[in-house]
């Protein structure tokens, strides 16, 4: 067995232990994850999609290599772990999944289970973790939101990823989980001398004008619609477009429309 194959057969936790050694990053924190990708070939975009559905995407192509895609609607936390989420398709994936949207309605996925369990040991290693906890005095003890506000500070993830860590790495038991769930998490970051609008999400643009598209996200919307996977509305959200502009978008490029009410029925699976 060769070395990258035995290295893409590593559990998630090890993986990601593998990657920062490369990178070699100790257990500091990844602030500025789009500058680590761009660093390491990936052509990314930053873009907001009204959408509670939509995280990020990545695709491959030989012509033009790794291109991500990160939906700035959301919390630069999440930003952040949808950044590394991706960093590990680039890593893993890309030789047999040529294109892949990654949102609530395919987290479930086997493949998708496992980049967002990377995301979290990239952007909080173990041993960071617990330097972390040791600092706080908190380290052998119980955990409670103030410890959870200040890792996610530390790492610049979101609460609830943060928090789920926490559980995984076996420092808060399931019933503690579900008690930390619901904190007021802003209003306890400012308490903490922390400011929540540096996490605040991206308010997707209103205008008609066309946001940047790496070419292998274009194809990849344009077949889902032209082979009926996805609406003109889905595909207005992907390209960033007002759905009269979309619809202009698509008979410019010789695609057909739909007639109205038949696209409104079409299952959305592809770029759901």
């Amino acid at each position: 067995m060769g070395a990258r194959r035995m290295l893409l057969e590593l559990g998630p936790e090890t993986f990601a232990a593998e990657a920062r050694q490369r990178l070699g990053l100790g257990v500091r924190p990844v602030w500025d994850m789009v500058a680590l990708l761009e660093e390491e070939g990936v052509f990314v975009v930053e873009a907001p999609f009204e959408s509670n559905n939509l995280f990020g995407a990545f695709t491959y192509s030989e012509e033009a290599g790794p291109c991500v895609l990160i939906n700035t609607h959301c919390t630069k936390g999440r930003q952040t772990t949808t950044a590394a989420h991706e960093y590990c398709h680039n890593l893993k994936d890309r030789e047999r999944v040529s294109a892949i949207v990654c949102g609530r309605h395919n987290e479930d996925e086997e493949v998708e289970r496992y980049a967002y369990t990377f995301a979290r040991h990239f952007l909080m290693p173990r041993e960071g973790v617990l330097q972390v906890l040791d600092d706080l005095g908190s380290l052998g003890g119980s955990i409670d939101g103030e410890d959870v506000v200040h890792l996610r500070w530390h790492f610049r993830v979101s609460y609830a990823v943060a928090l789920l860590h926490l559980m995984q790495l076996g420092f808060v038991n399931p019933s503690e989980y579900e008690g930390l769930k619901d904190v007021g998490v802003w209003s306890l970051d400012r308490r903490l001398g922390y400011d929540p609008d540096e996490d605040r999400k991206e308010q997707p643009k209103r205008d008609s004008e066309p946001l940047g598209r790496p070419r292998p996200l274009v194809e990849l919307a344009v077949k889902a619609y032209e082979r009926e996977r996805i609406t003109l509305s889905r595909f207005a959200k992907v390209m960033g477009l007002e759905r009269e502009a979309a619809a202009d978008f698509l008979e410019a490029v010789g695609v057909r429309l739909r007639i109205p009410g038949q696209e409104d029925i079409v299952g959305e699976t592809e770029l759901a």
